[in-house]
C-alpha cells in the first residue's frame, strides 16, 4: 500500500499491489497494437487446444474481447467473437477425430458387450442427426464433451461438421 511512498516502486506506475499486473496488461496492449494479426493468430492457436481439452472457451473469448476492444476499438469485440467461433469449430472437429480415431478402439475393447454403449450406438445409427443436434444444444453438457460423446457413436464426420457449423 505504501510502496510508492517508500521508494520501492515508481510513484507514476504504482497504485498498490496490482501495479505489476497493470503494467503487464499495458505492455500487452502496446504489443497488440504493433502486432495485430499475430495477436489474433496466437489467440486462435491458444484457443483450439484450450477448448479441445474441455476448458471453458467463454473465459478465453471474454479476455480476448477485452484485449481486442482495446486494440481494435469496438470492432475488436466482433473479431474476438469470430475468432472464438473459429476456435470452437476447429476444436470441435479435432476432439471428434481424437475421440473417433484414437480412443474408439480402446473404448470398444474395454467395454465390449456393454448394454449402455450398445444402446447408444443403436440410437445414433437410427437418429444420428437428431441426437447430434440435441446434444449440441443441450445446456447441461459442456460443448466439447459432446464431441467426445460421439466417440461411442457411428456418427459420420460429415454429420459432425454440419452439426458443429450450425450450432455455432
Amino acid at each position: 500500500f505504501f510502496q510508492a511512498e517508500d521508494g520501492i516502486r515508481d510513484p507514476l506506475w504504482s497504485r498498490g499491489l496490482g501495479d505489476v499486473y497493470k503494467r503487464q496488461l499495458y505492455n500487452l496492449f502496446i504489443w497488440m497494437e504493433e502486432n495485430q494479426f499475430l495477436g489474433v493468430a496466437i489467440y486462435v492457436a491458444i484457443g483450439v487446444p484450450w477448448i479441445t481439452i474441455c476448458l471453458p472457451g467463454s473465459l478465453l473469448t471474454i479476455c480476448a474481447g477485452i484485449i481486442f476492444k482495446q486494440t481494435f476499438g469496438w470492432v475488436g469485440i466482433f473479431i474476438a467473437w469470430f475468432a472464438g467461433i473459429i476456435n470452437h469449430f476447429i476444436a470441435g472437429q479435432l476432439s471428434f477425430f481424437i475421440a473417433r480415431y484414437l480412443l474408439y478402439g480402446i473404448l470398444r475393447r474395454c467395454f465390449q458387450g456393454n448394454k449402455i454403449l450398445t444402446s447408444i450406438e443403436a440410437a445414433f445409427k437410427t437418429n444420428g442427426y437428431n441426437l447430434s443436434f440435441l446434444l449440441r444444444f443441450a445446456a447441461f453438457f459442456p460443448y466439447m464433451a459432446v464431441s467426445y460423446i460421439h466417440l461411442t457413436s457411428p456418427t459420420k464426420a460429415q454429420v459432425q461438421i454440419l452439426v458443429v457449423a450450425v450450432a455455432l
